[in-house]
């Protein structure tokens, strides 16, 4: 598995894979989180209504391990200044608020896609409305 990175603003994002077999038993407990919901055929409704029972659980372990997987293997780069994010999360995200949905939800999927056959593929189905990728230019290679 390849590191992502990504450029928001003047941060440069990059992410390293996790552990896979944590990050398989935190996917896992996540996912239990959506047992009960009420499932169609539409791929659409299906996303949605998996995304709204994880979006009601935020707060709950499952959903902060998860976040931890994701933050704890993003390393920031300002200026030439690169820290991991654990380590400075309330700093970092006071000063670039608006980046917290777009790195939680690239790393989600760039830490659990490759769980999924297709590379992605029941992933990219459960988060259709959401491909943050599309409005993220990638930093310089």
């Amino acid at each position: 598995m390849q590191e992502f990175v990504f450029q928001l603003d003047e941060v440069e994002y990059r992410m390293t894979p996790a552990n896979a077999m944590g990050a398989w038993s935190a996917l896992k407990n996540a996912l239990k989180l959506a047992q009960g919901i009420q499932l169609g055929e539409d791929t659409t409704k299906i996303g949605e209504s998996v995304l709204g029972a994880l979006l009601a659980h935020l707060g709950s372990p499952e959903i902060k391990a998860i976040e931890e997987i994701v933050l704890n293997h993003t390393v920031a780069n300002l200026h030439g200044q690169q820290y991991r994010l654990s380590h400075q999360l309330d700093k970092h995200f006071n000063q670039y608020r608006g980046h917290l949905f777009p790195v939680l939800i690239n790393g989600t999927r760039y830490q659990f896609a490759d769980f999924f056959i297709g590379g992605g593929g029941l992933l990219k189905d459960m988060l259709p409305s959401i491909n943050p990728l599309n409005d993220i230019k990638p930093a310089n290679p």
